[in-house]
């Protein structure tokens, strides 16, 4: 739900005058300036099969 409701703050403030100026509504701003926003999270699928444990099956179809 979180990340939605960022999506959607994001499409629905942000116009192409705002990327073509750089500047940024200060709904999205705040979004921007957050640090934990740009923080790399390991990927468990990685982290599992480091640890020597199997990852899931894929869902590819």
């Amino acid at each position: 739900m979180a990340l939605r409701a960022s999506i959607r703050t994001v499409l629905d403030e942000v116009t192409l005058h705002d990327l073509a100026s750089g500047t940024m509504p200060p709904e999205v701003a705040a979004l921007i300036d957050d640090e934990d926003a740009w923080r790399t999270r390991p990927n468990r699928r990685r982290v599992g099969a480091a640890m020597g444990r199997t990852p899931p099956p894929s869902d590819a179809r």
